[in-house]
């Protein structure tokens, strides 16, 4: 398989416009994948992000993966087009509904520098362009301990795309601000504001080199959260510190910031692909330090490939330090006080759990078809000691935390 052909279809999907032909007005595509997912375990199921509340066990399922993506470019002056896609996945409710990904319309100022505004793709991956585009990834998705971190993907505002030509070498540079909202699983809502960030890119022949940096103002919230974080300040009105931790952990309008570093060498045999990232906030959303390495080779149509990821958490230690009376009662089961200062604060530092793991894959993709790729991957996931991480944990099941879990895939990916 030549490094053109996944490459060019995901630009072709991401910015087609550029390419589109005269004659049309209009330019549709769409992209898809079809992915069965089984675990060697029933003991929590393996899921791709947070926004999904249920996954894979030793029942093998079909939602961990599949997607279908519809595009539509209108091309309406040399200088003027217009974007709108719509992503159908399973959403925090389980359930399979079209939603708009992106609706932007863009405006070229000169050959090398553009204006969109609208729904765009938030670019704060290597891959973020085209993260949704199986077909144009190695991987059966791309890997769960770096891309789950940040469970966004679009923001609602304006960018610039600024690209340059030095010498044989393409600099590219996109600024851009903007705001979002977003809803998880288990009734966790979300909202980024005063988004800004600038993401950069420079492709030196098979080399492409990628840095990013993205700040907002974060919000988290839920029921449970509400719940959780009024019980810490009725506390807080009888033993000192409550409060204000109370005060300093709620995700609510908080400083938050997402940076990465990538690079993918891809000379049409030998692909290399990596990326270090870290999250950081002011808040009881953890910071977290994630990376992961990839190495394939091609073989005609078929490329085995070896992938290694892990995250860290940075541990917040304002919850351990809170001053706690000795408990008069279990916190849960019979006769439970869960209002208890110790229980709450159990609760505050198991909201804060994070995620520790790292996921070790091994898989092959071959290209079937020209616009079709089956691929087959083996995860071997390692949690952490008290963590479950990624996974969700059903009720009545013990969970994963401190297991290594098998994870068997096999994905269609395809594009038209």
């Amino acid at each position: 398989m030549s490094k053109i052909r996944p490459l060019a279809l995901a630009i072709s999907l991401a910015l087609p416009a550029a390419a589109m032909a005269e004659e049309s007005i209009f330019h549709f595509s769409g992209f898809g994948t079809v992915g069965v997912v089984q675990t060697d375990t029933n003991d929590a199921q393996y899921r791709n992000g947070l926004r999904q509340p249920e996954g894979a066990d030793k029942s093998a399922s079909l939602d961990v993966d599949s997607k279908l993506g519809l595009q539509v470019v209108g091309k309406f002056h040399p200088r003027f087009s217009a974007t709108a896609q719509v992503l159908v996945q399973p959403d925090e409710e389980g359930d399979y509904k079209p939603e708009l990904e992106w609706a932007f319309a863009k405006f070229d100022l000169t050959p090398d520098l553009s204006l969109r505004g609208g729904r765009i793709g938030a670019p704060i991956f290597l891959i973020s362009d085209f993260r949704n585009v199986g077909y144009a990834n190695p991987w059966a998705r791309p890997p769960v301990d770096v891309y789950a971190q940040v469970p966004l993907s679009t923001f609602d505002g304006v960018d610039l795309v600024w690209r340059q030509a030095v010498g044989d070498n393409t600099l590219t540079v996109q600024p851009f601000v903007g705001q979002t909202d977003f809803d998880l699983a288990f009734d966790l809502e979300g909202e980024a504001k005063k988004m800004v960030g600038v993401n950069a890119t420079y492709e030196i022949g098979s080399l492409l080199l990628r840095a990013g940096y993205t700040q907002i103002d974060l919000t988290v919230t839920s029921p449970s959260i509400k719940t959780l974080f009024g019980a810490m300040r009725t506390v807080g009105q009888a033993i000192p510190g409550w409060s204000a931790a109370a005060d300093a952990l709620e995700a609510k309008d908080k400083k938050a910031s997402f940076s990465g570093i990538g690079a993918t060498w891809d000379d049409g045999q030998l692909l290399v692909q990596g990326e270090y990232t870290q999250r950081r906030t002011e808040s009881y959303v953890e910071d977290t330090n994630a990376w992961y390495g990839t190495v394939g080779y091609r073989f005609g149509n078929f490329m085995p490939y070896v992938s290694y990821a892990s995250i860290e958490t940075q541990h917040d230690d304002t919850a351990d330090r809170l001053t706690v009376p000795a408990p008069t009662a279990p916190c849960t089961g019979a006769g439970a006080v869960p209002t208890q200062p110790i229980c709450i604060r159990g609760a505050m530092m198991s909201a804060m759990s994070g995620a520790d793991q790292s996921t070790t894959s091994l898989g092959v993709r071959w290209n079937a078809y020209k616009n079709i790729a089956l691929k087959a991957q083996f995860d071997r996931v390692k949690n952490e000691a008290g963590k479950d991480n990624w996974f969700t944990t059903p009720t009545g099941k013990p969970g994963v935390a401190g297991k290594t879990v098998n994870v068997y895939s096999l994905v269609a990916d395809f594009v038209f």
